[in-house]
């Protein structure tokens, strides 16, 4: 067949479909004329094997791609929408969203999905034109000029393009398992200049950790609000300054975790917000325990300090008080008065509640994992390879570079560096 024979069939199945019949002849017609298409277009023989499976092969962009089906009209069925239904409409961004969006739903968290789709909402669905080119036409060089210009319009730093850009690398290689392209041209692009990003505020030592005199009145505030509020967020607070856990490892804890004979904690699940709905709009429906953490990593054993073990001691009295009916048909550690387990929301309100107390900058729970860090660090006294346990990282570098700050005084700082040069003149 001619490729403009070819061309005017799909043209006339295109539109016959979009008069979308909804009686059986009509959809009989349409089905019969895309097996006849299909009969006449496919150049490779079909066969059946001694076991009875039918096999054909057919020409994708990745080479000879091998077909087998136990029944034939299967294989033609396979075959139907191998060659015509990629081509009843042009493969784009837009497209592609949808099924790359459902995928995602399978394979990733809600929460992330919600991410995904909120970046989607603000840097992609705006240019129409953009996402509206056919796939094949997407090159390096024009998706490199369209990055540049969302990095100048949108002011973006380096960490803001990577999370944008990385939905384009997500569903191009989505495509590329489809079949719908040999290979993905974002994957292509690297090293874009610093000169192009914006530059991050660099923040001062308050507005990263606790300082030492912060984390003595936050303790002490803890310990003391908490006979007041009678909320268990306020001995959980206390207890991850010990810790250093995320939020979600936090309150995921249960009294079986820790170990007291071995004075160790075990870090097994987490706390994750959970989400449904479609690409159209995502709605939070609350938190889901999940006992796959952040990363391989963030599985660890913690040692417990004196002082940890005994806040838990505390806690498992205090729990008591507080469900004096259900805490005994529970193994969560932090309980509120229905017997159930709180979640991060307590967290971040009692942390809130507490900053504003000690009089210092709004600090989240981060900034707790980030001032245990710096601790550790600090202390002299642990491996690069303990801390990065402890702190459930993957990599050393992601302590040093995104969680450890100095807290040494600036004086300090220029004490130690006059020293180690050593350098001496007498300016007359």
């Amino acid at each position: 067949m001619q490729k403009y024979e070819y061309d005017a069939q799909i043209s006339l199945l295109k539109t016959m479909e979009e008069k979308e019949y909804d009686d059986c002849t009509g959809h009989g017609l349409i089905e019969e004329m895309k097996k006849k298409l299909v009969e006449e277009i496919h150049n490779h023989s079909i066969n059946q094997l001694p076991n009875g499976y039918w096999t054909t092969r057919v020409n994708t962009c990745m080479g000879l791609k091998l077909i087998k089906k136990k029944r034939r009209e299967d294989l033609m069925d396979t075959l139907k929408q191998h060659y015509l239904e990629k081509d009843l409409a042009a493969l784009t961004l837009l497209s592609i969203f949808e099924p790359w969006f459902r995928y995602k739903q399978k394979e990733s968290s809600s929460a992330n999905c919600k991410k995904l789709l909120w970046t989607w909402e603000k840097y992609y669905l705006p240019d129409k034109k953009f996402i509206g080119r056919e796939l094949k036409n997407l090159k390096v060089i024009s998706i490199q000029e369209w990055l540049l210009d969302q990095i100048h319009s949108h002011h973006l730093t380096r960490r803001q393009y990577r999370e944008m850009k990385s939905v384009l690398n997500q569903m191009l290689d989505y495509a590329v398992l489809k079949e719908y392209i040999p290979n993905n041209p974002a994957r292509m692009i690297h090293n874009i200049a610093d000169r192009h990003f914006e530059i991050e505020a660099e923040k001062s030592l308050s507005e990263e950790v606790y300082t030492k005199d912060e984390l003595q009145k936050l303790f002490a505030y803890l310990l003391t609000q908490y006979p007041v509020r009678r909320h268990i967020a306020y001995l959980a607070i206390a207890l991850n300054l010990h810790l250093g856990l995320r939020v979600g490892e936090l309150v995921g804890l249960k009294i079986t975790d820790f170990n007291l004979r071995d004075h160790v904690v075990h870090i097994r699940r987490r706390e994750t917000s959970f989400f449904t709905g479609d690409s159209q709009t995502m709605t939070k429906h609350g938190y889901m325990i999940d006992s796959h953490l952040k990363t391989v990593s963030s599985r660890r054993n913690l040692p417990l300090t004196e002082s940890a073990e005994q806040l838990f001691c505390i806690i498992c009295e205090e729990r008591k008080k507080i469900a004096p009916e259900k805490w005994k048909c529970t193994e969560w550690l932090f309980l509120n008065e229905d017997g159930e387990a709180i979640n991060s929301d307590s967290i971040h309100k009692a942390l809130r509640r507490a900053n504003r107390a000690i009089g210092t900058i709004q600090k989240s729970n981060h900034h707790i994992r980030k001032t245990v860090a710096t601790q550790l660090v600090e202390a002299g006294t642990l491996s690069n390879e303990e801390i990065r346990r402890f702190m459930g990282h993957k990599s050393f570098v992601t302590t040093m570079h995104s969680y450890v700050r100095s807290t040494v005084p600036l004086q300090e700082k220029i004490d130690s560096i006059s020293n180690a040069l050593d350098v001496r003149c007498n300016i007359v």
